[in-house]
């Protein structure tokens, strides 16, 4: 009996993972050419915003500041009225040389070729815009604080800065078909509007959801206290060392790197289904015996105990990631921001939250983002149920600390879905959620 319920088991995981794999990837490529001609009549399919890869992201998002910025350069000498974009900033952090996450670098990202496609960089555009009154808020939008979450808030980045484009261009056409000289009159007020492109680009570069350290950013921004209360805490505080062979298993029938291409493909792969079907096994466990919503707030509240363990906090000291995003608020934008968009993974309109209530480290919490000067928003768009997601993050984790990246593309499939429906769902939910925030104003009296 049991022997066919495992092999029933097994059975089920291959097709599923057939399926999710395969029918789920991209059916054809798409021509986006980055030039300002090809900005302006190419990029006509909504794939164009989205990117296969970290380097091919930030190359868009780059290159695109580049062009706005070519755009203000050009319009500068023709009346102060022209566009509403008065100025571009580019800056990046190569975290890689931060020494002790002490002494991080800016890097001048004025054009593309100053950063090496090896490198791992946390990249942001800083857009000041003209404004009629005083009252629109300053923004920062974030992406990439888990890595491979990282694609759709890319996209939503660079959509925004396309957008942004095409409208500059149609002001520079409609003004030269006018044969008219841009008013010189201006409100003298503006408004701030920072982008900052991959918070984890070690994550986003190998479909992780934590860093190169196994650090899950969102958990890691932690006071001195907070840190030393989670640390000192009993491990087993949510009952994460009782699910820890579940979620952390060590034996394991990968096969590492170096041997990959010594062994049969087909045996590569039969090994694999077993890792996924021993995994799965543990996985509908833990969930008869927990609950589900149990389970979810065990993993979810993240541990400060473990390194090579998934949702690993980190063990006190903010990461370089947390500390380039810190530096990017603070100094290169000069302002405190009155209104911050955060976007990862997200929601399908469930209860997304239920079982957050003891997770601390948030990277929108008040340690970057005080009340009542700051008002943060993470939106949140479904991929896949959650013990499919568990699932890949496990096996990823796994695989991860084996020394490779063999199961990199379970979490790749389960946080960035390749089909069109889903990426114009998500996309357009996003660019809607980014305009009603460039369209908010505060009261007088606020």
């Amino acid at each position: 009996m049991a022997s066919s319920l495992l092999r029933h088991t097994f059975l089920a995981v291959a097709i599923a993972t057939i399926i999710w794999v395969y029918i789920d990837s991209p059916k054809s490529a798409y021509f986006c050419p980055l030039s300002p001609e090809g900005l302006s009549n190419d990029w006509t399919d909504e794939n164009c915003y989205f990117s296969t890869s970290y380097a091919e992201a930030r190359e868009k998002f780059i290159a695109l500041g580049n062009e706005l910025r070519e755009q203000v350069t050009a319009a500068s000498g023709r009346g102060s009225e022209l566009l509403d974009l008065l100025d571009v900033q580019s800056i990046s952090y190569d975290i890689a040389n931060a020494d002790q996450y002490k002494s991080l670098q800016a890097i001048n990202a004025s054009t593309p070729h100053t950063i090496s496609p090896e490198k791992d960089t946390v990249d942001a555009i800083l857009l000041t815009m003209r404004v009629p009154d005083e009252h629109y808020v300053d923004i920062i939008h974030s992406s990439g604080t888990h890595g491979v979450e990282g694609y759709l808030g890319s996209a939503i980045q660079i959509r925004f800065l396309h957008e942004l484009f095409l409208r500059n261009e149609e002001a520079v056409q409609h003004n030269n078909n006018s044969k008219q000289e841009a008013s010189s009159e201006s409100s003298g007020k503006v408004r701030k509007i920072l982008l900052i492109h991959a918070v984890n680009p070690f994550g986003m570069r190998h479909f992780r959801r934590c860093n190169e350290n196994n650090v899950d950013l969102n958990r890691n921004v932690l006071g001195p206290e907070e840190a030393k209360t989670v640390i000192e805490r009993d491990p087993n505080h949510f009952g994460y060392v009782d699910m820890d062979s579940a979620l952390n298993p060590v034996s394991s029938s990968a096969v590492s790197q170096q041997h990959r291409n010594d062994i049969p493909i087909i045996k590569t792969y039969m090994q694999e289904l077993v890792s996924i079907a021993t995994c799965v096994g543990s996985i509908v466990k833990v969930i008869l015996m927990k609950g589900y919503y149990n389970a979810k707030r065990t993993i979810v509240s993240a541990q400060y105990h473990k390194q090579t363990g998934i949702f690993f906090g980190g063990s006190g000291q903010w990461e370089a990631s947390i500390v380039a995003l810190q530096h990017s608020i603070d100094e290169f934008a000069g302002f405190r921001l009155s209104s911050g968009l955060e976007y990862k993974q997200a929601s399908n309109g469930k209860a997304v939250s239920a079982g957050y209530e003891n997770t601390v480290g948030f990277v929108n919490g008040d340690l970057l983002c005080p009340s009542p000067s700051c008002f943060s928003i993470t939106q949140e768009f479904g991929t896949r149920p959650g013990p499919a997601v568990v699932l890949a993050l496990i096996l990823e984790n796994k695989g991860f600390n084996w020394g490779n990246y063999e199961f990199a593309y379970l979490t790749s499939n389960a946080f960035q879905p390749q089909r069109l429906s889903w990426r114009r769902t998500t996309l357009r939910g996003g660019m809607e959620t980014l305009h009603a925030a460039t369209q908010f104003k505060l009261s007088p009296t606020q």
